[in-house]
């Protein structure tokens, strides 16, 4: 997981972006070596995420988009990929951010620094 900031000086809307990584797979039609046993995860897609940004005065960050699909190719392998998209904030004003996949919760925390 990352979360970046992107001010609107830098020619994108201002938003803060968390972003999630799921699993690698070969690309259609890849012909190198594939390890074995493959891991068995399952699509980002399939995992019924919600992300909440927490602030350090208790309430939530608003978030902007509902989440963005997507992937990373390299190599002949795409990695599963998914942003939520939130209001900028200075990063000394958050302390975690909560995902929850399939019911399950994760949390982590946002260091000062």
């Amino acid at each position: 997981m990352t979360v970046t900031n992107y001010p609107s000086t830098q020619g994108l809307t201002g938003s803060l972006l968390v972003h999630l990584m799921g699993i690698s797979e070969p690309e259609p039609g890849f012909i190198g070596r594939i390890p074995t046993p493959r891991p068995v995860a399952k699509p980002l897609a399939d995992m019924h995420l919600q992300v909440w940004v927490l602030r350090s005065d208790g309430t939530t960050q608003p978030q902007k988009k509902h989440n963005i699909p997507g992937g990373l190719g390299w190599g002949g392998w795409v990695t599963q990929s998914e942003e939520f998209a939130f209001d900028p904030a200075e990063r000394a004003e958050l302390t975690a951010i909560l995902i929850s996949a399939n019911g399950k919760l994760l949390l982590r925390e946002v260091p000062a620094k």
